[in-house]
């Protein structure tokens, strides 16, 4: 051929590879070029050739660095990116944990806070008297309202397991919601003693006061049994429950209650008598005479003060009873009715029932129809009842006080 190219190796590596540049000195130059148009040869310029080969060689260097430099600013880029995505999916985790954390004690706060004016809320307090305390606690416990059971007790109104009392009692407002009862152990059942045959007081000590029973008592007239002692009960040797009555037949004795004996010395007959009378003691009365007690005062008892008697009792008092003169003066003309009778003489009698004693005639006496008047005097203790007599025909009767 007249025309020489530059040809590459048949060695060569394929784009992305590093090329081989064949140096000058390895390449068969020609001496001369053909030229295109003319068609002939001509000789080549060494020195341009050159240029052009060390331009080819810069050109290719140049494409080699680029390809390079490519290929580290992919790499770059590549783990650029990859530390881009693991830093946002770093940040995107922190992030979710942090939201979640504020989220979390923002929800415990908050809950905190609901707590916090839950717990200082005031509530009304609650009837729960008379229910079943195991459900009430699972009801209420429900509402935040704690009830505790404080004691139980025996307790004849209110069935076993069930609420007696309660403290606060119901509509109580207060912010502690806890309520303490008192449960109900049910009805307690005693045995219940015999004590037929014992003093009344020893049967209240055994049933009262050692079993908790109430006695009931009722008193009876028994001469066979001496008062005070416990002739029959309505329960016993038998279970009964705590706290019932007891129902007691006592007795009486002979029916009579014990009286204590007072003074009446120098109290009057009535009044000795009244209060005698009013302590359902028997009393009778008899008369003495003392001139050194006041006349119609009691002056002895035959009973001593504070003595112990029965009721009915015979109880004698003596009455100081002195002999008094009463002088009494007769109205002769008013006897015959205002004027003198048209007669000779005038007969005048007088009868007189002294203290309530027989009647007798204690005056007689013969007087001139123009005569005025009569005396005389009779002696009693308290009164005497008179009747005038005008020749033997009554004219008055009178009652006069000694």
């Amino acid at each position: 051929q007249p025309n020489m190219l530059i040809q590459r190796p048949e060695s060569f590596v394929e784009a992305g590879a590093t090329q081989v540049i064949p140096t000058l000195s390895d390449v068969d130059v020609p001496q001369e070029v053909p030229n295109l148009r003319t068609r002939q040869a001509r000789k080549a310029n060494v020195s341009t050739l050159s240029k052009e080969i060390k331009s080819k060689e810069d050109e290719d260097n140049t494409v080699t660095l680029e390809n390079n430099e490519e290929k580290k600013d992919v790499k770059s880029q590549d783990k650029i990116k990859k530390r881009k995505k693991i830093i946002l999916i770093v940040s995107c985790v922190v992030l979710a944990i942090i939201l979640g954390v504020c989220i979390y004690f923002g929800i415990k706060l908050n809950n905190k806070i609901k707590q916090n004016e839950e717990a200082n809320k005031e509530i009304e307090i609650p009837d729960v008297t008379n229910q079943k305390f195991d459900e009430i606690v699972s009801k209420y416990s429900e509402q935040g309202i704690e009830i505790v059971q404080e004691k139980s007790e025996y307790n004849s109104d209110v069935e076993e397991g069930y609420i007696i009392s309660q403290t606060p009692e119901k509509g109580t407002m207060t912010k502690d919601k806890k309520i303490s009862v008192v449960v109900s152990k049910g009805e307690k059942m005693v045995e219940v003693s015999d004590v037929t045959g014992k003093d009344i007081k020893v049967a209240r000590y055994e049933l009262e006061d050692t079993l908790g029973f109430k006695i009931e008592t009722e008193e009876v007239i028994n001469e066979d049994v001496q008062a005070g002692i416990v002739i029959s009960q309505d329960i016993k040797n038998e279970q009964a429950p705590y706290g019932s009555t007891i129902k007691l037949t006592v007795s009486k004795g002979d029916g009579k209650e014990d009286v204590i004996m007072p003074s009446v010395l120098g109290k009057s007959e009535a009044d000795a008598k009244k209060e005698l009378e009013d302590l359902k003691l028997t009393v009778n009365v008899k008369y003495g005479e003392d001139n050194t007690k006041s006349n119609g005062v009691v002056i002895a008892q035959n009973y001593p003060q504070n003595q112990s008697l029965k009721e009915g009792s015979l109880v004698e008092i003596t009455v100081n009873k002195l002999m008094l003169t009463k002088n009494i003066s007769l109205d002769l003309l008013e006897l015959q009715g205002g004027a003198p009778l048209d007669v000779e003489k005038i007969n005048v009698k007088v009868t007189a029932s002294i203290d309530g004693g027989a009647t007798n005639t204690v005056y007689t006496g013969t007087f001139e129809p123009e005569d005025k008047t009569a005396s005389f005097s009779i002696n009693g203790y308290q009164s005497a009842v008179l009747k005038i007599y005008i020749n033997d025909k009554l004219t008055k009767e009178e009652t006069i006080n000694f």
